[in-house]
């Protein structure tokens, strides 16, 4: 009894808190991810992702990246948002075109050949 009591006084602390604003507040902005590796406009994401460890975590800043990506090793790949436009993303032009209806034995633009990769945050331009 004296058990369940304690638990039923902590979830109540818990929710008493939360409900008046005694808890820290919570920041509105995304603090973003803990980059590893940057990539900066004019510079290359294939670099990075040769350059990066498994499990690492690239942040590409807002540009357009034109070129086809290979990823060997798992790791995760973070298009980063403009602070003033949620909408505005780096984008990611691939460079091999081919005509649709070579698929699939067209080349891909981002060719993922490992397990555990994570892409997200981009713009992907189709020619």
């Amino acid at each position: 009894m004296k058990k369940k009591l304690t638990s039923l006084m902590m979830v109540t602390s818990f929710l008493f808190i939360m409900f008046f604003g005694l808890a820290p507040a919570m920041a509105d902005d995304d603090p973003g991810p803990d980059c590893d590796i940057t990539v900066s406009s004019g510079e290359s994401i294939q670099d990075a992702i040769v350059a990066a460890a498994e499990g690492d975590v690239i942040c590409v800043e807002l540009g357009t990246y034109t070129e086809d990506l290979i990823i060997e090793k798992g790791l995760e790949l973070v298009g980063l948002k403009d602070t003033d436009d949620d909408a505005n993303r780096p984008v990611i032009k691939g460079e091999a075109t081919v005509p649709g209806t070579s698929f699939p034995l067209a080349m891909p633009n981002i060719d993922i050949r490992a397990d555990k990769v994570s892409i997200h945050g981009f713009i992907h331009h189709f020619s």
